[in-house]
């Protein structure tokens, strides 16, 4: 059995998986919210849900972290540039403790190449391996790279797939290319003034002029999206994207759960997709190769 839980802003929720030749979800807990950056002790009804599975993975949501993206021209040092902009825009960055991931992102975007950083502190760190210790941590992945991951297990990703997502007051643009392989992505602070419908059809548009790519299929997913507001959304873009879907990650997977899990799965899905891509052992998208390898020399 193998256990995944992702740290939502505004709640915990944790599933049991029995691997089989697809994953088969046995239960689910919600629970309350936990601050990485300030807790460091597990909720007693979360390590009791856990207890007991041979692998726990966990997913940390994209505000626990510092994203930055810059470009990289074709006569440049990747590595010289690297360290230019980990030094003029990073200046808070703890050298050694702080973990890094780097990706490369495969779409050309305003005619350069471009780069990401996502930087998790120290602390959180830290606090996961105290949350943790003595249980078998397997993965540490970022909640976005897990939403990728649920959706290319659940067959979403058709051409160049744009998937958007709002969390509490950011959203997430992932564009996967048609390898499957991330070609854009940009962390954007929500905007009160503005309806989620006309952000989802700014962010589309936004990407398309950036990129100079077509967009064959938008999967939104998020907070708040109800069947009305997911109704409007196909509306606002139906003229510049032909399929809009609501990313709906248990079609990949089998339940052996009661009728209440089941249904709060459906009704739910597009906000707890994080942990079932998290089960996709093929998918290392955004994920820290050892949390707690920062902490040994401390």
């Amino acid at each position: 059995m193998i256990s995944t839980i992702y740290v939502h802003p505004d709640r915990t929720i944790a599933a049991k998986w029995r691997v089989d030749d697809v994953p088969v979800l046995s239960d689910l807990l919600f629970a309350d919210p936990i601050d990485c950056e300030t807790t460091s002790t597990l909720p007693a009804n979360v390590r009791a849900f856990v207890q007991g599975s041979e692998k726990i993975r966990l997913a940390l949501p994209m505000s626990s972290t510092v994203v930055h993206r810059y470009p990289i021209e074709d006569d440049e040092s990747v590595i010289e540039r690297r360290a230019f902009e980990i030094a003029t825009c990073l200046p808070g960055l703890s050298h050694g403790r702080d973990l890094i991931i780097d990706h490369s992102l495969s779409w050309t975007m305003s005619g350069a190449t471009w780069q990401s950083l996502y930087v998790v502190p120290h602390e959180i760190c830290s606090n996961i391996c105290s949350m943790f210790r003595n249980m078998p941590l397997d993965r540490v992945q970022l909640a976005a790279g897990a939403e990728a991951a649920a959706a290319r297990m659940a067959n979403f990703v058709r051409g160049n797939t744009l998937l958007v997502g709002r969390r509490t007051d950011r959203w997430e643009i992932i564009a996967l290319d048609q390898h499957d392989a991330i070609g854009h992505f940009i962390v954007r602070a929500d905007d009160t003034q503005i309806d989620h419908p006309a952000m989802i059809r700014d962010i589309v548009i936004d990407v398309i002029g950036s990129s100079g790519m077509q967009i064959d299929h938008l999967c939104v997913y998020g907070d708040d999206l109800d069947k009305s507001t997911f109704a409007v959304i196909q509306g606002s873009v139906g003229d510049i994207v032909e399929q809009v879907s609501r990313l709906m990650p248990f079609r990949s997977v089998r339940a052996e759960t009661t009728e209440d899990v089941r249904s709060t799965c459906l009704r739910l899905a597009h906000v707890i997709a994080p942990v079932v891509g998290l089960c996709n052992d093929a998918s290392m998208d955004l994920t820290l190769s050892d949390v707690c390898a920062s902490l040994a020399d401390d």
